[in-house]
Formats: C-alpha cells, sequence, structure tokens
C-alpha cells in the first residue's frame, strides 16, 4: 500500500491537514452546540467521539509523522 506522502505533493498534503484542521474545528463546533441545546440521545450527553473528532485527531496525527 502507497503511503499518503509518496502519491502527494508536499502543498497537497498541506491542503489534506488544512482541510482536517477545518473539519475538526467545525464538529467542535457542532458538538459544544448540542451541548448547550441540552440533546441528549437516549439520555446521555453528546461525546467528541459522536463527532468523530478523536478519529481525525488519530488521522492528523498519522499525517504529522
Amino acid at each position: 500500500m502507497a503511503r499518503i506522502q509518496d502519491v502527494l505533493t508536499e502543498s497537497e498534503q498541506l491542503l489534506i491537514v488544512e482541510a482536517l484542521h477545518r473539519l475538526r474545528e467545525t464538529k467542535q463546533e457542532a458538538l459544544k452546540t448540542v451541548r448547550a441545546e441540552g440533546v441528549k440521545p437516549g439520555g446521555r450527553h453528546f461525546e467528541e467521539r459522536d463527532f468523530g473528532i478523536p478519529q481525525i485527531d488519530r488521522l492528523l496525527a498519522k499525517l504529522d509523522d
């Protein structure tokens, strides 16, 4: 399997990282909003994992290697 660093230019990689950071910010804002509104699916509070935030963090960590 090809590594992303081997198939994309540095500027393409930076665009992906930038997009992931923006996606993370958007999801953090959405999480903040549903928490502020008191939305509780099944009686539980939303968590970062419900918005895929930990997965984005792991992906960003891989791309920073």
